[in-house]
């Protein structure tokens, strides 16, 4: 499918877009399959209806940021931060930092020491600043209004732009108003981070569906899945 849509676009010399394809999946079923080989094409695409958002890098790093601002012990989440464009660590780093029994709230003179004398010197400077982004992201994330956090991550402080960069990430950059509009929720049933934080977490582990909610979504020149 996505190698024929390919196909005819390239032969229509202009005179077809995305938009005009639409592929009907009534099951639901194959969806994870369309949109990885859409991607492999360069295809944008729409979906009538978001399922398993989380598996989006783009979302899975905001939340997990603003999970650590909860849950500042839980280092899977700060794995992934620290993994993510917002710091620009390697696993390899990761592995490093954490063997050394690293805390992301935690200070430690001794494993600060020991820090500098394994990283380069680049990546260490990368780790403070992320240190200290998360410090300033969870004053704000707790006196704040959700959205407007989601808002100034994607935006000031540029993951906007790594998905504009890398195709595959802006293929699913939409994701970023799915998270957006769980956030509005959040902030108009005052909830505040925790209660957010555990609604996502119950998206996550039971694999919710979010149907029912009017997001709206950047309009895009992408195929139509419904």
């Amino acid at each position: 499918i996505a190698k024929e849509i390919s196909d005819r676009i390239n032969k229509s010399e202009g005179r077809l877009s995305f938009r005009d394809f639409a592929v009907l999946d009534k099951s639901r079923g194959m969806r994870k399959t369309l949109a990885k080989y859409l991607s492999y094409f360069d295809i944008p695409y729409n979906l009538d209806c978001q399922i398993d958002i989380f598996e989006s890098a783009p979302v899975n790093d905001i939340y997990n940021l603003l999970r650590l601002c909860v849950y500042p012990s839980d280092k899977k989440a700060a794995a992934s931060f620290l993994c993510s464009p917002f710091a620009g660590l390697s696993v390899n780093d990761i592995e490093q930092i954490f063997a050394l029994d690293f805390e992301i709230e935690k200070e430690n003179s001794e494993i600060n020491d020991t820090l500098k004398k394994l990283l380069s010197e680049e990546k260490y400077h990368r780790l403070c600043d992320a240190l200290l982004l998360f410090s300033e992201i969870k004053k704000r994330a707790t006196g704040n209004l959700l959205a407007g956090t989601i808002t100034e991550l994607w935006y000031d402080y540029g993951y906007r732009y790594e998905t504009l960069w890398h195709k595959n990430l802006y293929l699913s950059s939409e994701q970023y108003d799915l998270l957006f509009e769980l956030a509005r929720q959040a902030d108009l049933n005052s909830t505040g981070l925790v209660g957010f934080v555990d609604a996502v977490d119950i998206y996550k582990d039971e694999q919710k569906k979010l149907d029912g909610m009017e997001i709206p979504l950047e309009s895009s020149d992408g195929v139509n899945i419904l």
